[in-house]
């Protein structure tokens, strides 16, 4: 099934990806920005735990997800406009325990664990809005062995 409201709510601009230990445009990190930096952080460390990011970076300026140095920023703003983020998983198990952690910490369904063949035949798709309203993916591009 594909999420007919998804290309009227997120400018297509806006899709970011990051994942296997980088971020695939120019290796620099992406920054979210959302309104409660404390409540994201939570709702992230949930979500992301299953595809193996963490905090790699907390402060005043902001959170800093990632394997090893940040590769998604959460930032403390209001949010002007919703956000599409791709976060690569290694195995489709990977994406569905990331789809089933983000909807325990809060986050709103946007199309549940599935192929979606429309990309291409092997692509693996969870999609979850976040507390503000971004669209977050866990992406498996891998055949199914």
């Amino acid at each position: 099934m594909v999420n007919k409201g998804l290309e009227n709510r997120v400018n297509r601009a806006s899709l970011r990806w990051v994942g296997s230990g980088r971020a695939c445009k120019n290796d620099r990190p992406y920054e979210s920005v959302v309104s409660d930096r404390e409540r994201s952080k939570r709702f992230y460390e949930a979500a992301f735990a299953s595809l193996g990011y963490r905090v790699v970076m907390d402060g005043p300026w902001g959170t800093g997800f990632g394997t090893h140095k940040p590769y998604l920023w959460l930032a403390d703003r209001q949010p002007t406009d919703h956000m599409h983020v791709a976060v690569v998983a290694e195995t489709r198990e990977a994406a569905e325990a990331f789809y089933a952690a983000a909807m325990a910490a809060g986050g709103r369904d946007n199309c549940a664990p599935g192929i979606r063949a429309h990309y291409h035949p092997d692509y693996f798709g969870a999609f979850v809005l976040d507390p503000d309203g971004h669209n977050i993916e866990a992406v498996c591009h891998k055949p199914l062995r």
